[in-house]
């Protein structure tokens, strides 16, 4: 009597439900541009053409410590250069969180940090974020950053 109880349909699972069984996860990549599902889900593009894939995050630029304390109420060496990458998304996260990691090597183990500074700026349907990569620059042999997007 009455009418069965719906479950919500996950739209991600919706998003990759045309691809094969085994490449509908979070982090499969079907078509191999480097892409996971859930970010090519996050900014809406096709995970099975690699032509499609995003490009958020910038290479940056590099700022002294003083400049980026003076605008940002920040506690960075003065007399040292930090790196400050920009990150474009939408603002619509659709429930799904969005970081940056940072690392002195491809390991990710926690040896740098991506803290996010100032207000996203909004344009449209997408905002820019900024964040300022620690160590300094020149206490750091390398800097890495990727995009991470959880559910």
């Amino acid at each position: 009597k009455g009418n069965p109880a719906t479950t919500p349909t996950d739209p991600f699972a919706t998003f990759v439900s045309g691809l094969p069984a085994n490449q509908q996860g979070e982090n499969d990549d079907p078509d191999l541009d480097g892409v996971p599902n859930l970010i090519e889900f996050l900014f809406g593009t096709d995970p099975g053409d690699p032509s499609a894939a995003p490009s958020p995050v910038s290479i940056g630029g590099n700022f002294s410590g003083a400049s980026l304390n003076a605008s940002h109420g920040l506690a960075l060496d003065p007399a040292k250069t930090y790196r400050v990458v920009e990150v474009v998304v939408p603002t619509d996260l659709m429930g799904l969180s969005v970081e940056l990691e940072a690392s002195q090597d491809l390991g990710f183990n926690g040896d740098a940090t991506a803290t996010e500074i100032g207000t996203p700026a909004v344009n449209g349907a997408m905002e820019t974020r900024s964040y300022v990569l620690t160590p300094a620059v020149e206490d750091a042999a390398a800097l890495f950053w990727r995009l991470k997007v959880l559910r």
